[in-house]
């Protein structure tokens, strides 16, 4: 009979932590009050591989954009630091844009990495603050954008 082995590792959501800086802006925040959706990652496409038609394939090797999406709760103080940076880095007649680059730590106790994510931006956000009578305040949305990515044991 073989043996399975099995990893006792949880795989919760508080596996994971996020912490951020956006210099000049902010200093440093660890990013807290996540919303069920939490933190969601668009797909890579490091690589692409193609057949000419004399039947040999030929590898373009390219550079990637890392785009996350946060989403927040209402009542998430995360949410005011981020849309106080959004305030900060849009310009306006009169008003000139404040440049910042986000750098985003995420400690994965799961995997026993941490990732370090630079050159960010925040590219999109919910332009205010959505409620309804039922619900209350509604959960908020970022999506940021990383120009590099390094994994390093914890």
């Amino acid at each position: 009979m073989d043996t399975v082995a099995i990893s006792s590792n949880g795989t919760g959501f508080t596996t994971c932590s996020y912490s951020l800086t956006a210099l000049p802006v902010v200093s440093y925040m660890k990013l807290q009050g996540f919303a069920s959706d939490g933190v969601s990652w668009d797909d890579i496409e490091p690589a692409a591989i193609s057949i000419g038609a004399d039947g040999l394939a030929s590898v373009n090797q390219k550079p990637v954009l890392y785009t996350g999406t946060f989403t927040l709760k209402a009542n998430s103080n995360s949410r005011n630091v981020l849309d106080m940076l959004v305030d900060v880095a849009t310009p306006a007649h009169g008003k000139p844009a404040t440049s910042y680059e986000i750098v985003l730590t995420e400690k994965n106790s799961l995997t026993g990495f941490t990732y370090v994510y630079t050159g960010g931006l925040i590219t999109s956000a919910s332009g205010g603050n959505s409620a309804n009578m039922e619900d209350g305040q509604a959960d908020k949305t970022y999506k940021v954008t990383f120009t590099s990515r390094t994994a390093m044991p914890m």
